[in-house]
């Protein structure tokens, strides 16, 4: 379903918009250098991202179109669905804060659109148990990411803990956000928790699958398309060179046609 009024042809009405969404990211650029605070995910949505959604034919004002995380859910979610006009996901979009184009953190891809290394993730997953019990028996929901067969490492605390083999999930590393795009789109296709002995079969199934929408990251300025098969072997590293379609800087003269028509022909 998409929004007549803004089809991906090189309109003075279309060149206008594309002037006014570079001079959004100019404006955030400004206020990251000149502020302590950083422009947020939100803001970056609304300022770069869903304008570029516009300029390649989306309707964002028609929810049944491009729908928004809720961000009071503690759910895995992507920031921004856009569906196709049988209702079906067409685009999963993850969005981080354009401030991370300056400082080269959680995106985690360059300037020269590699993929850098965080935290030992790089785009790779490890696994979670989705609840297990603390040291006082209490059920806790904190991510604790395998480092073995047999002991868990919390996220958070760094308590080594006993795991709970009913409820395990692939999970990113943190600050990975290029494996954080991969394990949303693994849970979105398999959304039951797995047993641990259940887990050759879990890649097995998963590597034999593809996912049925276009994965995308962007921190708005740069902007990366990633194969359907990308989630395939979810704990080796990846690559752009190997698992993009198309990736390119907002402010790149080949924008238009590398990343606006990609989006429009999905």
């Amino acid at each position: 379903m998409l929004n007549k009024c803004a089809l991906p042809k090189k309109t003075r009405k279309n060149k206008e918009l594309m002037r006014r969404i570079i001079n959004n990211l100019r404006k955030s650029d400004a206020y990251n250098k000149d502020s302590k605070k950083n422009v947020s995910e939100i803001d970056t949505q609304a300022l770069l991202v869903e304008p570029v959604l516009c300029l390649a034919g989306y309707d964002i004002t028609n929810p049944r179109v491009v729908k928004r995380a809720d961000r009071g859910s503690t759910k895995a979610q992507f920031d921004i669905d856009v569906y196709d006009s049988h209702g079906n996901l067409k685009i999963a979009i993850e969005v981080k804060s354009v401030k991370n184009s300056i400082k080269n953190d959680e995106f985690n891809i360059n300037e020269k659109f590699e993929i850098t290394d965080r935290n030992g993730g790089s785009g790779n997953l490890g696994l979670c148990c989705k609840n297990f019990e603390d040291s006082e028996g209490k059920k806790d929901r904190r991510r604790t990411i395998i480092y073995n067969g047999v002991t868990w490492e919390c996220d958070s605390c760094k308590l080594t803990v006993p795991c709970n083999e009913d409820a395990l999930v692939f999970c990113n590393y943190s600050g990975d956000g290029v494996g954080q795009l991969r394990s949303y789109c693994i849970k979105h296709l398999y959304r039951t928790p797995f047993r641990k002995d259940h887990l050759d079969e879990k890649v097995s199934e998963v590597n034999s699958n593809t996912a049925q929408f276009i994965p995308l990251l962007t921190n708005g300025r740069r902007w990366v398309i990633f194969k359907k098969d990308f989630i395939h072997d979810p704990f080796n590293k990846i690559t752009v060179q190997d698992h993009a379609v198309a990736y390119a800087d907002l402010t790149a003269k080949d924008f238009f046609q590398t990343i606006i028509k990609k989006l429009r022909n999905t």
